[in-house]
C-alpha cells in the first residue's frame, strides 16, 4: 500500500489530513508538502487507491482521525469510499472530493501502448519506456515496419481526422461534466477546461494535469480548509506527449506545442515521434523475427 505519511509533527494540536486517490492527489499532496510550516499544523496522509488490496477492510487509524479527507471518488477504490464516508470518518470531519481529471481532447487517437507492457521495470521505469501511445501510428507501422519516417508522419496526418477530435473532445468534457454532477464533486473542473483548453495547456498528457490545474485545485483546497498559502509549481513531469499539428491547428490552440517531455528529458515534437517510432519499429520487427523462427 503507498501511504506517505508526515511524522515531523511537532504540534499536539496538529489536524488530519488523509488524501485518497490516484496520481492526481498525490500530485496535490507533494504542492501541500511544499507550503512553508505545513508539518507544524498538519499531519498529512496520502493513500493511492491502485496499491490497496482488494476487499481490504482494515481501515488504518489515520481515517478514524482524520478531520479533513480529500478524496477523488474512483470506481477502483480499494477502500470503499462510501463505507469510509458514512461508517469510519468523524461527524465533523470536513469532506472535499475532486474529480479524475482526464482529456482527449489534444490527443484524439491515445491509447495504452501494447508494446509497453513488455518494458515495465522496477524502480526506474514503474510505467514502462511508453506508458502513452497512438493508436494510429501504431496500425501504420504494424502493417508497414519499413516506412521511412517522413512517409509514416504524411499517413499518419492523412489518417487523423477532424471528426475524431472533435469527438474525443466533446466525450472527454462530456464524461468528466457527467461525473462531476453525479457524484456531487465539490472543486470541480469540466466547465473550466471547456473554456481554456485553447487558450492555455491544461493537460501534459491524458491523465496529468499541468501546473494551470494543479494551482486551482491548490488554491481551491487551501480555500475550504481556511489555509492561506502559495502554489509552487512542479518543474517538470516525467511525461508531455506531443499534440499532432493537425490538432493544434483545428483546435485552434494559442500556445506552443513544440515542446516535449519524455522521461524528465525535454525534447522537440519530431524528436518524440521519432523516437516512438523506431520503438514500435524494434518491436514490430522482433516479433516478425520470432514469427519466422518459428516456421523453421
Amino acid at each position: 500500500m503507498e501511504i506517505e505519511k508526515n511524522t515531523n509533527i511537532i504540534n499536539d494540536n496538529s489536524k488530519h489530513i488523509v488524501f485518497y486517490g490516484n496520481c492526481q492527489c498525490k500530485e496535490s499532496v507533494e504542492s501541500f508538502k511544499k507550503v512553508p510550516g505545513i508539518k507544524v499544523n498538519y499531519c498529512i496522509n496520502f493513500v493511492h487507491i491502485k496499491t490497496i488490496k482488494p476487499n481490504e477492510h482494515i481501515y488504518p487509524k489515520y481515517f478514524h482521525d482524520c478531520d479533513v479527507f480529500i478524496y477523488q471518488p474512483l470506481e477502483m477504490s480499494g477502500y470503499e469510499v462510501s463505507y469510509i464516508l458514512n461508517n469510519i470518518l468523524k461527524k465533523d470531519c470536513k469532506i472535499i472530493s475532486f474529480p479524475y481529471i482526464y482529456f482527449s481532447g489534444y490527443w484524439p487517437d491515445y491509447f495504452e501502448e501494447p508494446f509497453n507492457k513488455r518494458t515495465i521495470k522496477l524502480p526506474e521505469r514503474p510505467y514502462g519506456e511508453y506508458p502513452y501511445g497512438f493508436r494510429i501510428l501504431n496500425s501504420i507501422i504494424n502493417f508497414d515496419y519499413n516506412l521511412s519516417f517522413d512517409k509514416i508522419m504524411i499517413d499518419y496526418e492523412q489518417k487523423l481526422k477532424h471528426e475524431e477530435i472533435d469527438l474525443k473532445k466533446t466525450t472527454s468534457l462530456k464524461i468528466l461534466k457527467e461525473k462531476e454532477i453525479r457524484n456531487n464533486i465539490d472543486i470541480r473542473f469540466a466547465d473550466f477546461i471547456e473554456e481554456n483548453y485553447k487558450k492555455v495547456k491544461l493537460f501534459d498528457t491524458v491523465n496529468h494535469p499541468s501546473n494551470i490545474l494543479l494551482e486551482r485545485l491548490f488554491n481551491q483546497i487551501c480555500e475550504k480548509i481556511n489555509i492561506k498559502a502559495e502554489f509552487i509549481p512542479k518543474i517538470l513531469d516525467n511525461h508531455c506527449t506531443p499534440i499532432h499539428p493537425k490538432v493544434q491547428k483545428y483546435l485552434n490552440l494559442e500556445f506552443d506545442c513544440e515542446e516535449c517531455v519524455h522521461h524528465l528529458n525535454k525534447i522537440s515534437r519530431n524528436e518524440w515521434y521519432s523516437k516512438y517510432i523506431d520503438f514500435l519499429k524494434e518491436n514490430m520487427e522482433n516479433m516478425e523475427n520470432m514469427k519466422n523462427l518459428k516456421k523453421v
